[in-house]
């Protein structure tokens, strides 16, 4: 059997009929990756559950640690440049802006760039959110929120 004819079954039809498919290598590491985003997304959406987990103290799908890792890495990753000096519309904050929509879109929800901008205005309007950013910097806030702006404007371009 060449690894390229895989023949898998699922359920499907009616009653639950199991039935043939057959998938390519690309087709089948795609719909596999697919199913995991689905189930990952299912399991951080609903009711806050990463913050259950990490309470509870237990794991599921989403491995608690790993996903506060990407997240604290990236903040503290924006308010390393913003201390250095590096400008907010510059590659190095709108890379961390990218990789923080990216975050946004593997664990939540689809965050288009246009959509990330909207959360950027909020970032800054909202207190909650701005108390976020400030705790690791004054003006953190409003860095990120151009580092995003300026994110979506070189996607665009």
């Amino acid at each position: 059997m060449k690894i390229d004819d895989l023949g898998l079954r699922f359920l499907g039809g009616r009653g639950g009929d199991l039935l043939p498919v057959h998938l390519g290598l690309n087709q089948l590491e795609r719909l596999l990756s697919h199913l995991v985003l689905e189930l990952l997304r299912v399991e951080v959406v609903i009711g806050g559950l990463v913050d259950q987990l990490d309470r509870e103290g237990e794991v599921g799908l989403v491995d608690v640690a790993f996903f506060k890792g990407q997240l604290e890495a990236i903040e503290a990753g924006l308010a390393a440049a913003m201390v250095a000096g590096a400008p907010a519309d510059g590659e190095r904050a709108t890379d961390l802006a990218e990789e923080a929509r990216q975050h946004i879109d593997r664990w939540f929800y689809r965050c288009s760039h246009s959509m990330h901008s909207g959360l950027a205005d909020m970032y800054t309007a909202d207190e909650r959110f701005k108390a976020n950013y400030e705790k690791r910097g004054e003006g953190l806030a409003e860095y990120v929120a151009t580092a995003i702006k300026a994110n979506q404007a070189r996607q665009e371009a």
